[in-house]
């Protein structure tokens, strides 16, 4: 008996991109009130701590207790650095 097999899934070029890890580009966020421009595709921190940053909607989030090496899927615009604990940022693209 064959099992059968969701192909949606399989063929989701969303599903592809939500996991896929794969970047060609990668730029040090040095400033202190940071504008991330084009939006990256993650954000590396090297040395964890807090994240406070701000989406193209202009709405922020905080991002707590980050390990250090971490790769967060998420694309800011900004990074507010007054309220940021992590350091050795990089926009990835």
């Amino acid at each position: 008996m064959a099992i059968p097999i969701d192909t949606r899934v399989l063929h989701n070029e969303d599903v592809y991109r939500t996991y896929s890890a794969n970047y060609w580009k990668a730029i040090t966020v040095t400033s202190p009130t940071a504008s991330i421009y084009p939006q990256p595709r993650g954000i590396y921190v090297g040395t964890g701590g807090t994240l406070v940053c701000s989406g193209s909607d202009g709405v922020g989030a905080s991002f707590a207790n980050i390990p250090d090496g971490a790769v967060l899927p998420i694309q800011p615009i900004t990074i507010q650095s007054g309220s940021t604990t992590c350091s050795d940022i990089i926009a990835l693209y």
